[in-house]
């Protein structure tokens, strides 16, 4: 597993709807023994309190492809990624650009 992968990584998303505004935040943490977590936020000005999916994962990378299971679910999640430019703290899954925060 490449280890620049290891840590926990971020990004927002806002959405400018009608009526309302919208953000959704994503956060993987990728551990070095192949654990991994992710929390998804959305949250509605509309509604006014957030909404969060915290699902636990291990994973595998394949080359360009991550895999990640998710026991609880029994789903698997593939993803390409890589580093955006030279910074090591940048990190494309699915072409969305997530910031390194840990």
């Amino acid at each position: 597993m490449p280890s620049v992968l290891v840590g926990t990584w971020k990004t927002v998303i806002v959405i400018f709807l009608d009526e309302d505004v919208q953000t959704w935040t994503t956060v993987w943490r990728f551990e070095s023994a192949g654990a991994c977590r992710l929390v998804k936020t959305s949250f509605s000005l509309l509604e006014g309190f957030p909404r969060t999916d915290d699902r636990a994962c291990t994973f595998t990378v394949l080359g360009r492809e991550i895999v990640a299971d998710f026991p609880a679910t029994s789903q698997t999640m593939r993803m390409t990624w890589d580093l955006v430019g030279v910074s090591p703290d940048r990190l494309r899954l699915e072409g969305i650009v997530y910031e390194r925060v840990e």
